[in-house]
């Protein structure tokens, strides 16, 4: 068991529920992983092997789970399943910390179908207290709130729910659901809610889209030539139609650098033929698509489901798969300029596999302290492995 770190916990505007306070961080329930090198004690450049991540029982089935970084506590928030059917559905939370090393689950998941149930009233709880969320394909659609402390998550968990949950009354079905934002707050553990209809309604809207968190502007996504935004209250949608300047992608990852959302990577389009788009939210009509074919470095890469992390000064670091070979190459894109480059590092990552593409990178970040990107390898929860890539 880890030994509690205090911190202090700010709760959002307009709540005033332990304001104030200082609170103590939970210790997990389970910790591991074998760990090859620290992050602050590595000087080097190129990839390094920082841990392997423990198997059953700590931490499976969250190939589809989402991240995001706590660069004040340096540690990668992971939260998200499979759910390809009940034996892939895992609600826990866990985090990588890279102060120790080590992979920590905050909680055991609750068992599926087990608890998991829709209430009354149309909300999907994975416990019977009624506490905590579903497992859910949460990749790309999770921040952390540096001044809240909370990982938020924006997504519809019954998307890829591959069996029939239990109703607690009748007149509900699976179509009259809500579909609201999830936040676990880091420092007490335990989730809280936010609902409208609003919510609801972008949330079952962008499905295995990136979503990107503008703190007092609200949250956008970006799919299928449509850029939606949500107010901060989460009581407002809009859609714009911005046809051909937004790239067939889902399962892209969405930046938010200054005032722009820069979306990169993804499946679902003509193999190979997009990198990702850039949208500026204060002109979102100079939006502009992002073409694999306008980059010669990537010429013989497929950057389809690339792992991504932006950089301080604004650019891109990500990873692209090698054709034929399963080598992951490490490229930068500074999309920032009036005709955007991609430079191939040379940095090199072999990995053993039978797939044309199974890095399917779901989580990624970038550590300002360490001055090097994180990532973990693979999916479906066996051999998976964090690594660090210093430019």
């Amino acid at each position: 068991m880890a030994t509690p770190v205090n911190d202090t916990y700010t709760v959002p505007a307009g709540q005033s529920i332990n304001a104030g306070r200082s609170l103590s961080v939970a210790a997990p329930d389970a910790t591991g992983g074998t760990v090859a090198q620290l992050l602050a004690g590595w000087s080097g450049t190129g990839f390094q092997l920082l841990t392997t991540l423990p198997d059953l029982p700590i931490y499976d089935a969250s190939g589809h789970a989402g991240s995001a970084w706590d660069e004040g506590r340096q540690r990668l928030w992971i939260f998200g399943a499979e759910t390809h059917g009940t034996a892939q559905t895992r609600n826990a939370v866990y985090c990588w910390d890279a102060r120790d090393g080590l992979l920590k689950r905050q909680y055991a998941p609750d068992p599926c179908p087990g608890a998991y149930h829709i209430s009354a009233d149309g909300f999907l709880y994975a416990d019977a207290a009624n506490s905590r969320p579903w497992g859910m394909h949460a990749f790309r659609t999770l921040w952390f709130d540096a001044t809240t402390k909370e990982v938020g998550v924006a997504y519809d968990a019954y998307d890829h729910a591959l069996w029939t949950p239990p109703y607690d009354a009748p007149a509900i079905d699976i179509e009259s659901r809500k579909c609201p934002f999830w936040y676990y707050n880091t420092v007490t553990g335990k989730w809280r809610k936010q609902d409208s209809p609003a919510i609801t309604a972008y949330n079952r809207a962008g499905t295995g889209t990136a979503s990107t968190r503008v703190p007092g502007d609200g949250w956008y996504r970006v799919n299928d030539a449509y850029i939606w935004h949500l107010s901060e209250d989460g009581t407002t949608r809009t859609v714009g139609n911005y046809s051909g300047k937004v790239p067939p992608l889902i399962q892209h990852f969405a930046h938010l650098i200054g005032r722009n959302i820069v979306q990169i990577g993804g499946y679902y389009d003509t193999p190979g033929s997009y990198l990702g788009s850039v949208h500026p939210l204060d002109d979102l009509a100079a939006s502009r698509v992002l073409m694999v074919s306008a980059f010669p470095a990537l010429a013989g890469w497929d950057v389809s489901n690339c792992w991504s992390a932006p950089m301080p000064d604004g650019r891109i670091v990500f990873g692209a798969q090698q054709t034929g070979t399963g080598q992951i190459g490490a490229f930068i894109l500074d999309w920032n300029k009036a005709t955007p480059t991609v430079t191939d590092t040379g940095h090199r990552l072999g990995i053993t596999t039978s797939r044309t593409v199974d890095h399917y990178e779901l989580k990624a970040a970038w550590s300002a302290t360490h001055n090097c990107a994180i990532f973990i390898t693979n999916r479906m929860g066996a051999g998976e492995k964090v690594f660090g890539l210093r430019i």
